[in-house]
């Protein structure tokens, strides 16, 4: 019986506010994005423990959750896309 391999799901959290480029290490392979006073912080999540760590970082931060979204491997974080550079 041949094992298939599946790639960790990617996750993008939508947070209130500019999360400051010093907490990137955090955030380990999560990438970081800005627009509309929004952080988008996204990339593969292994495991529900490691979303829930992610999840209790960014309350012990203070910071505002808007959203969590599981996205297809390999897609863009929703921004807003006239911003999506920045």
């Amino acid at each position: 019986m041949e094992k298939r391999q599946e790639s960790n799901p990617v996750y993008e959290f939508t947070i209130r506010g500019d999360l400051s480029g010093q907490w990137c290490d955090w955030f380990g392979d999560l990438q970081m994005a800005y627009a509309d006073n929004q952080t988008i912080l996204w990339g593969p999540v292994p495991d529900q423990a490691a979303l829930y760590g992610i999840i209790a970082r960014l309350r012990n931060l203070g910071l505002t959750l808007l959203a969590v979204n599981q996205r297809s491997a390999g897609a863009a974080p929703v921004l807003d896309h006239s911003q999506q550079n920045s």
